[in-house]
């Protein structure tokens, strides 16, 4: 049976996509770590370099700054995130998106930890269950039931 259009109520995205959702962004963003990043304005770079993601936030107060090496994101600050996977290379480029200007991340993907599954999983789960502990009531230990010990 197929679903309508209406009924599918989250994105799919492999490689390339647009995300709005201000949540989704920070989740995206949260684990660059180092990218290298570039200030487009009219389609010129006026500014780049090399730093390492230290925060990522929503709200109306923090600026975004990339400031020796460090980089602050307040996802307020954009419209969008548009995520292009780089022909020939295993990178994804992350291009934070607003009517003046874009941000352009790309991260140092040597430096990636290898991901652990059970541990990302319950990771997911906590976030899930501390932001809608109504919604994601699990007794007991829900990771070992999805993951041999």
């Amino acid at each position: 049976m197929e679903r309508s259009q209406s009924e599918i109520k989250t994105q799919i995205i492999v490689n390339d996509g647009i995300l709005y959702n201000k949540r989704d962004i920070m989740m995206v963003l949260k684990d660059l770590a180092n990218v290298e990043y570039a200030e487009i304005v009219k389609n010129k770079t006026v500014s780049q370099g090399k730093g390492y993601v230290m925060r990522v936030a929503l709200n109306s107060e923090e600026p975004t700054l990339f400031l020796g090496g460090r980089i602050y994101i307040n996802v307020g600050a954009f419209d969008y995130l548009q995520l292009r996977k780089v022909k020939g290379k295993d990178n994804t480029v992350f291009e934070l998106h607003r009517s003046d200007r874009t941000m352009r991340l790309v991260p140092d993907e040597s430096n990636f930890p290898p991901i652990d599954p059970k541990a990302a999983f319950a990771e997911r789960i906590q976030e899930l269950t501390a932001s809608n502990p109504e919604e994601f009531d699990f007794p007991g230990n829900v990771t070992d039931r999805f993951f041999d010990n």
